[in-house]
């Protein structure tokens, strides 16, 4: 159990990273307290098909955490994070022309920095919002299967691609910036937050996650202790946070 102190919040967290079936593990997670009043939460999936997503994945994080810790006051949340995914961008181009290689990896992270929040992903990273047992914000991925949806293509159409899953949009070093889908939100205290790789959605259904959350107190490791006997059948790597909000003087 992992724990951070903000002004406004006290922070618990439970971290996981599985490499499930796959011969290596191409995600990378962080969680940096920044100041006082800010944290953030990042977890970076290397992309399938691609070489080195390990590699793109650190990448991306350490800019992230770099950018964010030394500019934090600079300019706007939302723009810092935009700011940071284009340097981003510009590294793993770099790293694609030292590899000779195609890289790149999908991104979802959380900032809390005062009283504003803002949630954030490039790809199928994805985040869930849980508040009073509910579904208060679950992200739309970036992903052909939900093109398909948003632009009204019939049912058997998208169920029956064989590329429904592959994700549009990337931290991959092309010209064209994919920049990152941001909300701001509210947080209040009880509020639970999943952050995780696709990896996690597919041990775990949302109807599953609300079930453990509404009948159990320790949601947090039982989740956790579940990602870590399904992985083991998942044919994906699975990692993320389970985050909780509480009051600071508790």
């Amino acid at each position: 159990m992992g724990e951070q102190h903000l002004k406004q919040y006290k922070i618990e967290y439970q971290q996981f990273s599985e490499i499930g079936k796959r011969k290596s593990n191409q995600d990378k997670i962080s969680a940096l307290q920044i100041d006082d009043e800010t944290s953030l939460f990042l977890v970076a999936d290397g992309m399938g098909g691609y070489s080195y997503g390990d590699l793109a994945a650190e990448l991306i994080i350490r800019t992230l955490n770099e950018h964010l810790s030394y500019q934090l006051n600079n300019a706007k949340d939302d723009e810092l994070i935009s700011s940071a995914v284009s340097t981003a961008n510009e590294r793993i181009k770099k790293l694609v022309f030292e590899k000779g290689a195609e890289s790149g990896a999908t991104l979802g992270g959380i900032l809390i920095h005062g009283s504003n929040t803002i949630v954030f992903w490039v790809g199928d990273v994805k985040l869930m919002i849980l508040r009073n047992n509910k579904i208060h914000f679950s992200s739309v991925s970036h992903t052909l299967e939900n093109e398909l949806r948003i632009n009204n293509k019939s049912k058997e159409e998208y169920i029956n691609s064989h590329v429904r899953h592959v994700v549009t949009r990337s931290i991959c070093g092309k010209d064209k910036i994919y920049y990152p889908e941001i909300k701001q939100m509210e947080l209040a205290y009880g509020d639970k937050v999943l952050v995780a790789s696709d990896g996690f959605y597919e041990l775990y259904t949302e109807t599953e996650i609300l079930g453990i959350i509404q009948s159990d107190k320790n949601w947090l490791l039982n989740i956790v202790s579940g990602v870590t006997l399904k992985s083991a059948f998942g044919n994906d790597n699975s990692s993320g946070f389970l985050i909780e909000l509480g009051s600071p003087f508790n």
